[in-house]
């Protein structure tokens, strides 16, 4: 959610972590791991752990997401048949 990335991104307190973090947020066009993702960043440590940090929770957000819409769908499909 927003909320979930400006909290995240908000925990950095130098601009330049902050950027990294947000970048980490994005979702990739590429089906990338965050760690493969990160090999691509050049500032410095403290940027890749900041993008990798903020990515693996996203990751985390988006299966929690998918794992309530087929627990939704699951439940509607059992009503269905009742």
């Amino acid at each position: 959610s927003t909320q979930k990335k400006a909290e995240l991104g908000e925990g950095y307190k130098e601009d330049l972590q902050r950027e990294c973090c947000l970048d980490g947020m994005k979702d990739s066009p590429v089906s990338y791991t965050c760690e493969r993702r990160s090999e691509y960043i050049l500032d410095g440590q403290a940027c890749v752990d900041a993008f990798v940090t903020c990515c693996k929770e996203m990751e985390k957000q988006q299966l929690e997401k998918r794992e309530e819409s087929l627990t939704l769908a699951r439940s509607k499909i059992l009503h269905q048949q009742h």
